[in-house]
C-alpha cells in the first residue's frame, strides 16, 4: 500500500525486491495472505487509511494507526480455504502481468524492423 492512501495503490508485488519509503509492504503469515490482501484492498480500508492520514501538505498513512483497524477474523480452517481460493487468482494475476512485460517486450523489439521494413508480414 502506499503512504498516500487517497490514491488506492494496493497491489501484489509479483516479485521479491526494495521499494522505496512511499510504500508501506505488509507480509501476512501465509495461511491469511488472501485474507490480509482482500482487507487492505477493501474500499473501507482505503477509507479508514485516509481519513486517519496525518499531514496536511501531503496526508501520509501510518502504520501504527492501521494496525488498530478493527477485522473479524475467521477460524483456520475457513481461512485456509478462502486463502486456497483466492491466490489461484492472485496467481492468475501474476502470471498475467509477467505476459504483458514479455508482449510489451517483443512488440517493442519487433515494431521498429516492421516500420523500417527490415521484416514484412504477408496479408
Amino acid at each position: 500500500m502506499g503512504i498516500r492512501p487517497y490514491f488506492h495503490k494496493v497491489g501484489v508485488a509479483p516479485i521479491d525486491g526494495v521499494c522505496s519509503t512511499d510504500i508501506i509492504v505488509i507480509s501476512p503469515a501465509e495461511d491469511y495472505y488472501s485474507f490480509v490482501l482482500s482487507i487492505v484492498s477493501s474500499e473501507k480500508f482505503v477509507e479508514y487509511a485516509t481519513q486517519t492520514s496525518e499531514g496536511t501538505k501531503m496526508p501520509r498513512a501510518n502504520w501504527k494507526t492501521l494496525i488498530r483497524y478493527p477485522v473479524v477474523i475467521s477460524d483456520k480452517s475457513t481461512s485456509k480455504r478462502y486463502n486456497e481460493i483466492v491466490l489461484d487468482f492472485v496467481y492468475i494475476i501474476q502470471k498475467n502481468i509477467f505476459e504483458c512485460k514479455t508482449l510489451s517486450q517483443i512488440r517493442d523489439s519487433l515494431l521498429p524492423k516492421l516500420m523500417s521494413g527490415k521484416i514484412r508480414v504477408e496479408c
